[in-house]
């Protein structure tokens, strides 16, 4: 998809087969992921409870592993080796890190991450970011780490980091463009190691000339979630502050039981929420910048008063008073209103049933 500008909402109806041998009223977990276009997404997805494999089989689930935290659980294959790994953010940037199981430079990688892609014919490069990071579990030094990368097993890239600052790598994919190609990204010990982290961050597959300057606003998602059962249900994802270009929206669901998408609609705009109940409205802005929300348009017939606050509860925007048919709320912020029965009510056109303020509103 292509936007314009700012950000982007997706929304559709969705509903799910259960799950093998699993309890028919256990929902399935589903993930919107949105990320620049031609980013590989090479490593694993950030979820709570991803879980990958070692020594090769790479992108496949296992035993349940959780990057939420800094100390996850050690998942040991062979009793004898094994690999870590955790999630950290790095500025505007995130990354993957993984500790190596021993010190020796001429180990067998444990961890790898693998993608097979279609090259676009005009593709010229691969951009990627590397850096290193302390070992949380081995503390006391970085040393150098070797990362390299393999189309269809051949080494074309090979290059070593020591800083915990990104580095970006350039890898010449011309001989493979219009090809399938399986791109493996691999780290090792390097010269002096001394203990230190792999990390991996994004990779770009590029036409031109052009380098790819990557920075995620720290507001921007980069993945979001959530259930489905048999009952079919409206999901809407905010994907804030996207920015200006192309994107790849894609859904990844738990398990290979069938799941039914329908009304699948993208808007390139911010998302709003309102809430209408028996004596009150709830106005949320979830953007980072200031939006306006048409008490005339959403709730002909009523007026509104704002609550009364507390010292503690924002007694200036809280003072009371009659809300204006046309209310500005700030960035990340929500307002709570109370109907007046009192008071001469609004003029102006309800919204239709169902539509949501983010495609409906100006």
């Amino acid at each position: 998809v292509a936007s314009a500008a700012g950000s982007l909402v997706v929304a559709f109806t969705v509903r799910a087969d259960s799950r093998a041998n699993y309890p028919s009223q256990m929902p399935r977990i589903i993930f919107i992921h949105c990320d620049a276009e031609s980013n590989l997404t090479v490593l694993p997805l950030k979820d709570a409870r991803f879980a990958f494999r070692m020594n090769g089989v790479p992108e496949r689930r296992m035993e349940v592993l959780d990057l939420a935290k800094d100390t996850p659980t050690i998942v040991d294959l062979s009793l004898a080796t094994y690999a870590q790994v955790r999630w950290k953010e790095y500025g505007n940037e995130g990354g993957y890190c993984a500790t190596f199981p021993s010190f020796n430079p001429n180990d067998k990688p444990m961890v790898y991450w693998e993608k097979t892609v279609d090259l676009p014919t005009g593709t010229r490069k691969l951009e990627y970011a590397v850096s290193v990071d302390a070992n949380p579990w081995r503390p006391g030094g970085y040393g150098g780490i070797c990362f390299e990368v393999f189309a269809n097993g051949i080494r074309i890239r090979d290059d070593e980091a020591s800083g915990q600052t990104w580095s970006w790598q350039t890898a010449d994919l011309s001989a493979y463009a219009g090809q399938t190609v399986t791109l493996r990204f691999q780290a090792r010990p390097g010269t002096g190691y001394a203990g230190g982290c792999p990390v991996w961050g994004p990779a770009f597959l590029l036409q031109g000339d052009e380098s790819r300057s990557y920075s995620r606003p720290k507001a921007a998602a980069h993945q979001l979630m959530t259930l489905a059962n048999a009952n079919p249900f409206d999901a809407s994802f905010y994907f804030r502050d996207m920015g200006a270009g192309h994107f790849d929206v894609s859904v990844h669901f738990e398990g290979g039981e069938p799941v039914y998408l329908s009304n699948f609609r993208i808007f390139n705009a911010e998302d709003r929420w309102v809430g209408e109940y028996e004596n009150g409205a709830i106005l949320v802005n979830p953007a980072t910048s200031t939006q306006a929300f048409d008490l005339a348009r959403l709730f002909p017939g009523h007026v509104f008063r704002r609550i009364l606050g507390s010292a503690n509860q924002d007694p200036e925007t809280n003072d009371g008073s009659i809300a204006s048919a046309r209310v500005k709320i700030p960035g990340m912020d929500a307002l709570f209103l109370i109907k007046s029965k009192h008071d001469a009510p609004y003029s102006g056109r309800r919204m239709e049933p169902g539509k949501r303020p983010s495609a409906s509103m100006p």
